[in-house]
């Protein structure tokens, strides 16, 4: 997967709300991502955006409300986030 954020910045509210998403990754699909690593954390967010749960959904929103909105729109370019409309 191809993204150019060497890493996010996140606040300790960015932070928390990754840890609920992930989480709720974990409890729907038994996959583990670890979040130290920066190839598993964008898998996560691919895997996420993708994903048809509704309760992902909603933890998804909840993070990438807490990042930069440079961030957001570098993901987007990348394919790893749909593009906002």
């Amino acid at each position: 997967m191809k993204a150019s954020v060497d890493k996010f910045v996140m606040s300790q509210s960015g932070v928390y709300r990754l840890h609920q998403l992930a989480h709720q990754v974990h409890t729907a699909t038994g996959v583990r991502h670890k979040l130290s690593d920066h190839d598993s954390l964008l898998n996560l967010l691919d895997f996420s955006s993708h994903c048809s749960n509704s309760t992902i959904q909603t933890y998804l929103a909840a993070f990438t409300s807490e990042l930069d909105s440079e961030v957001v729109d570098e993901l987007e370019e990348n394919g790893v986030l749909p593009v906002r409309h």
